[in-house]
């Protein structure tokens, strides 16, 4: 027991001197093999050869690596009113390049001409010829080739007004507030996104309240790439209708359902109208006349919900006002039953940015000149 406590009390750690030298030989080691880790992925991703950097290129197109090729260029521009959108977006573009194939190099000093034949998603085979810089810089194969000019292009869609979502290519995109412009002082705006070669199809998603009464296409070509501008005209979508059927469904529930019938969004016999005659059609009490009870209020006939744009605001939709709607309203006047057929029209209003909608349902007892003529013989 004491010789294993004078081991212990003899113990010294050891010295900052002795731990010098290893310390010093691993990190020279760590230094090594991140140079040559380094020196290795360098080989391998820099354009050593002009035709390198033509083919990088046009491979990422044909990976639909769209993001890849145009982040470069927007944190150079740095313009914010130009949105660049996902790769999926671009994978789904049609005519897009899908092959390629080296035709020839032409290098001359620090420049070079490369050839080369690039087939697209239309089947058609385009030559080309794209122009390289080699750039020279310091370092063991540091060397590179770089592209003078890429075939991206703006592509603008202009629109009635502001939204909050569409579709291009089949994906979901949110225009940023920056590419969203405003053309002039009303509601109209133009939207621009980075475009590469292929098309571009620009609708709304399927679960949208807004839907494009014609998507618009258009494509950058690769062999004359410019840019491109289309026009996207929308009404109300399926599911917009939907939901505006149930909120009318709705109302009518609530007079066809309520305990006591509420006068002031039910529409009633004028004659219950204090002071009004008998033959008023926009007269509606304020409460039931004396002796009137047991009042049950049931929809008989309702206009078709047809949606129209508003005159002034292109994300507001009103319902047609064409036929009247007619409720059968019975009850009993000083103990003898009662029923009459009362005629009403229908103000809809909805107002959506594609992602949220807003409703108004209101039962008007006075009827439009259309709806009074209405015929349904």
């Amino acid at each position: 027991m004491e010789n294993t406590k004078s081991a212990v009390a003899r113990w010294q750690p050891p010295s900052l001197r002795s731990l010098s030298k290893p310390l010093l030989l691993i990190l020279a080691g760590v230094v090594v093999v991140v140079v040559l880790w380094s020196t290795v992925i360098n080989f391998f991703l820099v354009a050593r050869e002009p035709q390198y950097a033509v083919e990088n290129y046009l491979e990422q197109l044909e990976r639909g690596s769209a993001r890849q090729v145009l982040a470069p260029l927007s944190i150079t521009s740095s313009d914010p009113t130009v949105q660049i959108l996902p790769n999926s977006v671009y994978h789904n573009s049609h005519d897009r390049p899908v092959a390629h194939e080296i035709v020839s190099v032409s290098q001359h000093g620090t420049q070079a001409d490369v050839e080369v034949n690039v087939r697209t998603g239309d089947g058609l085979t385009h030559r080309l010829t794209y122009t390289v810089d080699k750039l020279v810089t310091s370092g063991f194969l540091n060397d590179t080739w770089r592209l003078n000019d890429l075939d991206d292009q703006t592509v603008e869609v202009k629109l009635p007004a502001k939204v909050d979502a569409l579709s291009v290519n089949g994906q979901s995109v949110r225009p940023t507030a920056a590419a969203l412009r405003a053309t002039d002082d009303g509601p109209a705006r133009t939207w621009q996104f980075a475009g590469l070669p292929g098309r571009y199809d620009v609708g709304f998603p399927e679960d949208s309240y807004l839907a494009a009464r014609k998507n618009a296409a258009g494509g950058i070509d690769i062999g004359d790439p410019r840019p491109v501008s289309m026009a996207l005209t929308f009404g109300p979508s399926p599911r917009m209708w939907e939901t505006v059927d149930r909120e009318i469904t709705a109302v009518f529930g609530d007079c066809e359902g309520g305990l006591r019938l509420d006068l002031e969004k039910c529409p009633a016999p004028s004659a219950w109208a204090e002071g009004a005659a008998s033959d008023s059609e926009s007269a509606q009490p304020d409460a039931l006349p004396d002796g009137v009870t047991n009042v049950e209020w049931e929809l008989e006939a309702r206009p078709a919900l047809v949606l129209q744009p508003d005159d002034t605001d292109p994300l507001e939709f009103h319902a047609q006002r064409y036929r009247p709607a007619v409720a059968k309203v019975t009850y009993r006047e000083d103990g003898r039953a009662k029923t009459e057929r009362v005629e009403f029209g229908l103000d809809v209003t909805a107002r959506s940015t594609g992602n949220d909608i807003t409703t108004d349902v209101q039962l008007r007892r006075a009827l439009t000149d259309t709806e009074r003529a209405f015929d349904d013989s």
